[in-house]
């Protein structure tokens, strides 16, 4: 999981780079593609962890907590692609190719 976690923390960082002064236009699709990597990412790291578990010998329960934590983190960070993949389709529809002043 803590690879999950290290690649949650890289997305935020490129969505608060996104928002810095330092963000141009044409860093939209570098960002984009960072993100999106990051994200897709923690999905395969959340099913791995879980295939990690099985063979191990846990009682039911600790087992279900585990599996709805790890699955909780899986559809998050799903919707969070799915939302964050809409808002990049609709910047690309909205953008004015790089040029904030262009009619």
């Amino acid at each position: 999981m803590s690879d999950s976690v290290s690649e949650l923390t890289n997305s935020f960082k490129e969505f608060e780079h996104m928002k810095s002064a330092e963000y141009s236009e044409g860093d939209f699709a570098w960002c984009q593609s960072n993100v999106q990597t990051w994200l897709s990412t923690v999905l395969t790291d959340t099913y791995i962890c879980m295939d990690g578990f099985y063979g191990y010998p846990m009682g039911g329960k600790r087992m279900a907590m585990i599996k709805a934590r790890v699955l909780n983190v899986a559809q998050v960070t799903s919707n969070t692609l799915v939302l964050f993949n809409g808002f990049a389709a609709w910047h690309r529809a909205n953008s004015n190719g790089g040029f904030k002043n262009k009619p």
